[in-house]
């Protein structure tokens, strides 16, 4: 999930193939690179790799001595562990989470989004014999709407409140019964993923408004090394981000 104190903190920086059984083939709705009406207000993006990693030797001052980071942000770095089991720090754009299984970096600024790609293909050419067989390539985004009218308005057309009538009675708020959370699995055109995810739901950080996050997520066989993954990150992260962008705009085309 994202950081609340993270996405907050980058507002006030930003101002302002054949589907697999059972799936949706999702299509572009042209190649509007970075053309989009949607504004979120608090958003992050981040990529995890499942694997077998090392946590012990992830620390700022090993990334800043491949220039990976600056000398500066491994300065201010803020640690909260290294350790055998798990690292975990941040810089001042950049949270790294890594455990035995896991690697996790995520940035909650946009302007880094293309830097985050960067750093994660850097830190595993140096790494390149490491087994991993998942990766996630992910954005989520804060969206806020017109109104609470528009808010209810896009549940019922996601999730028609009719199916519900006579089993459910009314939510926490009184009245109907309501969506709190929608995950649609299908592709993106052109994508070799083995599937994307795309979830919504209310958005506890913008009142009012809808949490939209998307789930790229690929696999490869557990005995390959991670060179594989980095490959797609250099092909596909930079469509992912936008692609995320395109299904808010698609989704939310009258409401913003």
């Amino acid at each position: 999930m994202v950081d609340a104190a993270d996405l907050k903190s980058a507002a006030a920086r930003r101002g302002g193939s054949s589907p697999p059984s059972g799936t949706t083939r999702v299509s572009k709705r042209g190649r509007r690179m970075g053309i989009t009406r949607v504004k979120p207000d608090l958003e992050a993006a981040s990529i995890v790799l499942v694997g077998s990693f090392n946590p012990s030797i992830f620390h700022p001052a090993w990334l800043a001595a491949r220039e990976l980071i600056s000398e500066e942000d491994a300065e201010k770095s803020e640690i909260g562990v290294i350790a055998e089991q798990i690292a975990a720090f941040r810089v001042q754009w950049l949270e790294l989470q890594i455990t035995t299984n896991r690697f996790h970096a995520r940035t909650p600024d946009p302007s880094y989004y293309p830097s985050l790609g960067e750093l994660v293909r850097g830190i595993f050419s140096l790494l390149e014999f490491t087994p991993a067989h998942q990766m996630g390539l992910n954005r989520h985004m804060h969206i806020p709407v017109r109104d609470h009218e528009e808010w209810h308005r896009l549940g019922d057309m996601w999730a028609p409140k009719e199916a519900w009538t006579g089993i459910l009675s009314g939510g926490r708020s009184g009245g109907l019964p309501g969506v709190r959370s929608l995950t649609m699995e299908g592709l993106r055109e052109g994508s070799s993923a083995q599937f994307l995810r795309v979830t919504v739901a209310p958005s506890e950080q913008v009142e009012p408004g809808i949490q939209l996050s998307t789930n790229e997520h690929y696999e490869q066989a557990k005995e390959d090394s991670v060179g594989g993954l980095m490959r797609i990150i250099e092909a596909s992260w930079a469509e992912a981000q936008d692609f995320a962008l395109q299904v808010a705009d698609h989704l939310l085309k009258e409401s913003i």
